[in-house]
């Protein structure tokens, strides 16, 4: 799961999609190239929402989920007052194969 933050017209597009469908690299093509990155990971429950792209958050919520953090009233806080800068859209993305090792 990741979001790209577009801040110009402060707005948030949560991108979902399985492994390897690319979802980093649509938010990347769809962003300014200079675009801010945030890589959640695994063991830290806060998000940094002042960067462009926020990137595996499913990892950020799961981290959330260990530490007894109620994500929805973590999200609700966070948007409290500006529901606008919030989009909810599911882009079809074409299956990509894994990356070869």
């Amino acid at each position: 799961m990741l979001i790209a933050l577009q801040k110009q017209v402060k707005t948030m597009k949560l991108i979902i999609g399985g492994a390897w469908h690319g979802k980093f690299d649509y938010a990347r093509e769809h962003c300014d190239p200079e675009a801010s990155v945030y890589h959640c990971t695994e063991t830290e429950w806060q998000i940094d929402f002042t960067a462009d792209i926020v990137n595996s958050l499913h990892w950020a919520i799961l981290a959330q989920i260990r530490n007894d953090i109620d994500s929805l009233a973590y999200f609700a806080e966070f948007f409290e007052g500006h529901p606008e800068q919030l989009q909810v859209a599911l882009l079809p993305l074409p299956p990509s194969p894994p990356p070869q090792s």
